[in-house]
């Protein structure tokens, strides 16, 4: 799916809701809700390691200027049956950083 896909389709779910809404996006979707985040609805946007591109650029670009593990080849990934797979101390280590800087407010 591409972006503007993604963000027709979440427009779609916004408009069936009654009320102001907060869009999520983990990876890629963070791209996906920056656009349909200007949507009449949308009260704001959360990104949980996410792309999150400016105004005018797409998410190649906002992910050449912060790569991620995955890039850098440091994430551990392997591939079977066609998918992509993080290494499971790559999803720790990074999971554990991102709660220890939440816990402590940074």
């Amino acid at each position: 799916m591409n972006r503007r896909k993604g963000a027709a389709k979440s427009k779609r779910v916004l408009a069936l809701q009654n009320g102001p809404c907060i869009p999520v996006g983990h990876s890629y979707g963070g791209a996906v809700i920056t656009e349909a985040g200007t949507d009449s609805s949308v009260a704001g946007l959360v990104y949980v390691t996410a792309h999150m591109p400016d105004e005018g650029e797409n998410e190649a670009d906002d992910g050449k200027r912060f790569p991620s593990d995955i890039a850098r080849g440091n994430a551990g990934v392997g591939a079977r049956s066609g998918y992509s797979a993080i290494g499971k101390s790559s999803v720790v280590n990074d999971l554990h950083k991102l709660l220890v800087k939440l816990s402590i407010g940074e």
